[in-house]
């Protein structure tokens, strides 16, 4: 299993990358779930706001007498009900910024791991899920991380295996050539030192040993032009042998 100088394997280091990418999506995610909480806070404060408005119209419309014996002037009921209606309108204003934010950071965030390298093997792929789904979806990449790591860190380990045994084989194959050139570099300088030191003999064995070579360049010859000749007689010959040896 290769290392990198960091110590990582290559499973490991795909792992550490995508889970990097990964963290950068859920920190979208985050923002994502904040500004929709935003949204929720924002839209029940302007509900609340319009829930109280018509009955401060209609004390907008009660006579100076009933707003005093109710302890209140027309003033102080005009000053409410312009904080009223400012509060229902900011709620309506953030909730409509925040759902905007919400969603383009659910969208950044799905889109994170959409255009990364991971992607196919994360399994981010079509549209980006609902904002309550995408936690899910990533909790699952989450442990795909570790699984597809350790998936590619045993491809390599066969890969190397393969590897290592075709290096061997070849290595050995290698150690036969060396061992059969070195034999025929010392067979070589015998008969160069042979033809130096005795001539006489080396000139006998070089006549031998051409003798014996065209002597089986004939059987081969004459084996090859009658096939059927060689293939029938071995068996007399054989017999002929056995009964002599009787």
């Amino acid at each position: 299993m290769r290392e990198d100088a960091e110590g990582l394997t290559r499973g490991q280091k795909w792992a550490q990358e995508a889970g990097a990418v990964l963290d950068t999506a859920v920190a979208h995610l985050r923002t994502a779930i904040q500004e929709a909480g935003r949204v929720r806070w924002a839209a029940e404060s302007a509900r609340q706001a319009r829930a109280v408005l018509p009955d401060i119209n209609r004390q907008m419309d009660a006579s100076w007498l009933a707003l005093r014996l109710a302890g209140s002037s027309r003033k102080e009921v005009q000053e409410l009900r312009a904080h009223y209606f400012t509060q229902a309108v900011d709620g309506d204003t953030e909730a409509l910024r925040a759902r905007r934010a919400s969603d383009d950071a659910r969208k950044a965030a799905w889109s994170t791991v959409k255009d990364s390298p991971f992607a196919q093997a994360l399994g981010a792929t079509g549209h980006a899920p609902r904002l309550d789904d995408l936690p899910g979806a990533f909790a699952a990449m989450r442990e795909t991380l570790a699984h597809k790591g350790q998936q590619i860190d045993a491809r390599d380990e066969t890969r190397l295996g393969h590897l290592s045994g075709a290096i061997r084989k070849a290595t050995e194959q290698a150690a036969d050539w060396r061992r059969h050139a070195a034999l025929g570099v010392t067979e070589q300088q015998r008969r160069q030192l042979l033809a130096t030191t005795q001539p006489d003999l080396h000139r006998a064995e070089t006549i031998a040993r051409r003798a014996a070579a065209d002597a089986q360049q004939r059987q081969q010859t004459a084996v090859q032009a009658h096939p059927e000749s060689s293939a029938t007689f071995t068996p007399v010959q054989q017999q002929e042998g056995t009964r002599m040896s009787r």
